[in-house]
């Protein structure tokens, strides 16, 4: 930035002083009016040396950002940074600080790692849970264990997409009531899969017993939870054994483009420090554009 700085006061100062200078001191002789010419060219020859090297920064600068906008098109940037700002806001609010906040989204990109699912539906599910659980006297690494719980039931039974959002809306709702009865536990009967076998395993039941264990109120908040983390080890070893899909590791991919940026975004500086860059290089080429009038002028004389 530092030589751009300097470039940039070449450009601006150097010449055109000097040049202006020039013409103010041109003799009304003949003769003196030669050299005075000559030394003009020659501060507009350097000038436009530094243009010359200037052009070639910004035309460095213009690929790279050219090459981001081609890969993701800036509506795409806008909406990944955005996302990532929003969950890493949210999870801090949830967790209380930043350094818990930093932990606990490396423990749901590893999570969501593990399971093939998407960094923003686990997040997103661990954010519906974390009031309800943190109320239960739940710690923020237990709650953690929980939606991981249903991850890996859900990655088993092959629930994606809206699938898997619908369970993961169930039981968050569920939570939030205190109780899983009524349409929150036809949702998990019905698209639950995993998820349905490993609540009724856990309680000992079968899954047939499920619908009257609810409509009795007797699926809790914390019955929830002891069930599905007493099927935690066995989840997570049958989701580890899971092969993956190409729709996976595209998952993946869009799970590290969307950390990557989201943390280069978020680095200190980068997002100020990019936008200033932006706004001297506007500045910078309007300077030029100065020098570029100012010669022609100088031609036509």
């Amino acid at each position: 930035m530092s030589d751009l700085a300097e470039l940039g006061f070449a450009v601006d100062s150097g010449p055109l002083k000097s040049a202006n200078n020039e013409l103010a001191k041109m003799p009304k002789n003949a003769a003196g009016a030669e050299k005075g010419v000559d030394r003009l060219n020659d501060q507009f020859d350097r000038g436009s040396k530094s243009a010359s090297t200037f052009g070639k920064m910004v035309g460095g600068l213009k690929n790279a950002v050219t090459g981001l906008i081609a890969a993701f098109g800036v509506s795409t940037l806008i909406d990944i940074t955005n996302t990532w700002t929003d969950l890493n806001s949210r999870v801090k609010i949830a967790t209380g600080s930043t350094e818990a906040a930093t932990a606990t989204m490396a423990r749901l990109s590893e999570m969501a790692r593990r399971t093939y699912s998407s960094l923003t539906l686990t997040a997103e599910g661990y954010l519906l849970n974390a009031k309800a659980l943190k109320e239960l006297g739940y710690s923020t690494d237990q709650s953690l264990n929980f939606i991981e719980a249903i991850n890996n039931a859900l990655v088993v039974s092959g629930a994606k997409g809206e699938r898997a959002e619908s369970v993961l809306n169930a039981l968050s709702k569920a939570m939030a009531l205190g109780k899983l009865s009524g349409d929150q536990l036809e949702t998990v009967l019905a698209s639950g899969g995993r998820v349905t076998e490993a609540l009724a395993k856990g309680l000992g039941v079968a899954t047939t017993d499920l619908r009257k264990l609810g409509s009795e109120g007797k699926l809790t908040g914390k019955v929830i939870y002891d069930a599905l983390i007493s099927q935690f080890d066995l989840l997570r070893s049958e989701a580890e054994g899971m092969p993956a899909t190409i729709g996976d590791a595209f998952t993946l991919m869009g799970n590290s483009v969307l950390e990557y940026i989201g943390k280069v975004d978020q680095a200190p500086g980068v997002s100020q420090a990019m936008a200033g860059a932006l706004i001297w290089v506007a500045d910078k080429l309007e300077a030029l554009g100065n020098i570029r009038q100012f010669g022609d002028a100088i031609q036509d004389f």
